[in-house]
């Protein structure tokens, strides 16, 4: 019986170790990164990326090329982004697929967050859309109910840093994980 209160002491004194070092982190420089604008984003961004997907054994891994354009509008900015998938047919030869798609996002009163315009039903076509900023990372989330009553959810963060913009994407359906993009950007000048 002693050595199971010598244990649970120790147990406690690591867990209030564990909390000690958490605050002092959280008051260091390395916390957190400070947020940039969101005018850090503005500008036409081009590169390319992998998608994975357990769904189809064919095309588990594909190459994706990938497009993002992100203005200033009014109080908000959009986004529009293209990607040319190949996912599709033969697999030697896959087929190239164009999706594009266009949001725009306007301030809703909150440091950092803005709302898609248009997309105030999640039941709707286009489901409902937001963004945030935080640190370097700008993630846009769209949260759609499929007509059989599924939920969806796309999250996509761009990553600003010394080598351009980084893409992770993730695609989940009830709450797994249907599909994940990676891709590395880079800003083109007009």
């Amino acid at each position: 019986m002693s050595d199971m209160r010598a244990v649970a002491t120790l147990l406690g004194r690591l867990g209030a170790l564990a909390v000690i070092i958490m605050g002092l982190g959280a008051g260091s420089s390395f916390a957190q990164t400070p947020d940039i604008p969101i005018n850090a984003f503005f500008g036409r961004w081009a590169g390319s990326g992998v998608s994975q997907t357990g769904e189809s054994i064919a095309f588990q891994y594909t190459h994706r090329d990938l497009n993002v354009n992100v203005n200033p509008v009014g109080n908000g900015f959009s986004v529009t982004w293209t990607t040319v998938q190949r996912q599709t047919g033969d697999p030697t030869k896959p087929q190239e697929s164009r999706k594009l798609t266009t949001l725009t996002f306007v301030a809703i009163g909150r440091p950092n967050v803005w709302r898609a315009t248009g997309s105030l039903d999640p039941m709707g076509i286009n489901g409902y859309s937001w963004a945030k900023l935080r640190g370097q990372t700008l993630t846009i989330n769209t949260f759609a109910v499929q007509p059989g009553g599924s939920y969806e959810i796309l999250t996509y963060d761009r990553t600003l840093s010394g080598l351009g913009m980084q893409l992770e994407f993730s695609r989940l359906v009830d709450g797994d994980v249907k599909r994940t993009v990676r891709g590395q950007l880079t800003k083109f000048t007009d």
